[in-house]
């Protein structure tokens, strides 16, 4: 159904909806097994439709359906991710019906999905923790029907907000309307994770998540890396990126195993909670 918030239109889907001031609740959440020391892997990946971008859906064929979907297989538990968030999704892996949660994201616990609206789709993955109180909000300013997925998440028993989103590529002013929402509903959040395909070429549109107190992956502490070409234009490191708050950024790196399974590569960064619950180093 539909709801609107702040203006702004929004698809509920999943769990009942909650308003904003509730966004960042405490509400108890099962706990998922622990990592040994601590930490856990986050990953960010647009996955493009399974059609390397150049599509809005699927283009995989029966006949090459059983050794394409090995591949994804390999990279997505290959990563040992405790969550993934997914750009340009497909309910269906192939043409011929196979249903992506289940032959891709078979292994993990819990698995949301947005509305697929053109080119925008949003998902998130978590292996062990449930994804609770999904909402998803239509951007107020927006060209391709653009969106986030938000809900919330836990790691070793403490709550978290988790948001996914894919912004315009139309224009910068369009983009910084769409991030300033972002930080209206979630810079409040001692500890959130933001991650997605910002369509950005200039890491200086990113300005009001860091003063909004989040800590970039991409263009962070570690380095900028590349994450995607458009066609055979230069490659861009900013346009994939994860956002924390109240979480230690302790080293991001790219898997370069899926350039021939997305025009993007996947990001992922190693993290760990923070003792302050704002801000990471």
């Amino acid at each position: 159904m539909t709801g609107n918030i702040l203006g702004r239109r929004e698809f509920i889907g999943g769990m009942a909806a909650i308003g904003v001031a509730a966004r960042c609740s405490s509400v108890p959440i099962a706990t998922a097994v622990p990592r040994a020391d601590g930490t856990f892997t986050f990953a960010q990946w647009n996955i493009g439709h399974f059609a390397m971008g150049r599509a809005s859906d699927t283009k995989i064929r029966p006949d090459e359906s059983a050794a394409r979907l090995a591949q994804y297989r390999k990279l997505v538990e290959g990563t040992g991710a405790e969550f993934i968030g997914l750009n340009e999704y497909s309910a269906k892996f192939d043409l011929a019906g196979t249903e992506t949660r289940s032959a891709v994201f078979g292994k993990f616990a819990d698995f949301k999905a947005g509305p697929h609206l053109g080119y925008k789709c949003n998902a998130v993955a978590s292996r062990t923790a449930p994804l609770k109180s999904m909402r998803i909000g239509e951007f107020s300013r927006r060209v391709r029907r653009a969106y986030y997925m938000g809900c919330e998440s836990e790691i070793d028993g403490t709550p978290f907000a988790l948001v996914e989103t894919h912004l315009d590529l139309a224009s910068k002013e369009i983009r910084a309307a769409q991030i300033s929402e972002l930080v209206c509903n979630y810079a409040g959040c001692p500890r959130a994770i933001l991650s997605g395909d910002f369509n950005i070429d200039d890491k200086s549109e990113y300005a009001p998540l860091v003063e909004a107190g989040f800590k970039m992956a991409n263009f962070g502490a570690f380095g900028s890396f590349e994450t995607h070409r458009r066609g055979n234009a230069k490659v861009t490191p900013c346009i994939d990126n994860i956002f924390v708050k109240g979480f230690n950024v302790l080293g991001v790196w790219t898997d370069d195993d899926n350039l021939e399974l997305s025009d993007h590569r996947m990001l992922l960064c190693r993290l760990e909670i923070s003792s302050k619950g704002e801000g990471a180093r």
